[in-house]
């Protein structure tokens, strides 16, 4: 829970910088979420609570964090960075090939904002978002296409990055 309002402050922060605690909503976000992504995330990538669907779900609370910190150039230190394409790298290789993850540990069914995915038991729509603002072709194999959240995440020109990746199988 505390990713998920550590990414809410930080995004309210971002968002509403005319509101008077925006700033300290901002960097307690920022900071917190830098911390917790060394606290809560081992170095392989894998989230501490060993459950596939969350780790899936703090996965998407950095994608949203990551994209709008870029889209507003706001820098996380390149160490949040390699643990977060770890965490999309685990994800990848759970994924079987009808797009489901391999589901062990708890599942609560939540998604930080599912707009148009409508199969929760499937990562496809973050690994597209995570295969863009990555530039990774190995996750855009395991997406398997586009996905409209990534259009809405990233805007228009993410289709057009997404396409311009050339697909490569996982390692």
């Amino acid at each position: 829970h505390l990713i998920g309002e550590a990414a809410a402050l930080f995004t309210a922060g971002v968002l509403f910088r005319e509101l008077p605690r925006a700033e300290a909503w901002l960097e307690f976000g920022l900071s917190t979420l830098i911390h917790e992504m060394q606290t809560q995330v081992f170095r392989d990538g894998v989230y501490g609570e060993r459950s596939s669907y969350y780790h899936c779900y703090a996965t998407d609370f950095y994608l949203h964090v990551l994209a709008l910190a870029q889209a507003n150039r706001i820098s996380f230190p390149e160490s949040v960075w390699g643990r977060f394409s770890r965490m999309l790298d685990f994800v990848m290789h759970i994924t079987h090939s009808d797009g489901t993850i391999a589901r062990f540990g708890d599942d609560d069914g939540g998604r930080v904002l599912g707009i148009a995915s409508q199969n929760y038991a499937s990562y496809r729509d973050g690994l597209c978002a995570g295969s863009v603002l990555l530039g990774r072709s190995d996750l855009k194999y395991q997406a398997g296409g586009f996905c409209e959240e990534s259009l809405w995440l990233l805007g228009i020109e993410s289709n057009a990055t997404f396409e311009s990746l050339v697909i490569r199988p996982p390692a």
